[in-house]
């Protein structure tokens, strides 16, 4: 099965999250099953 591609919107409120969550990158994307090349 493809994976639904995020919209621009969608990873400007990962962005957003991620920032106000204080967690680092690496760590917000482990809890969250973000690939971290994929945030980048």
């Amino acid at each position: 099965m493809k994976k639904k591609r995020r919209t621009k919107a969608e990873w400007l409120r990962i962005f957003d999250k991620q920032q106000k969550s204080g967690l680092t990158i690496k760590d917000f994307c482990e809890r969250h099953g973000i690939h971290l090349q994929t945030f980048y």
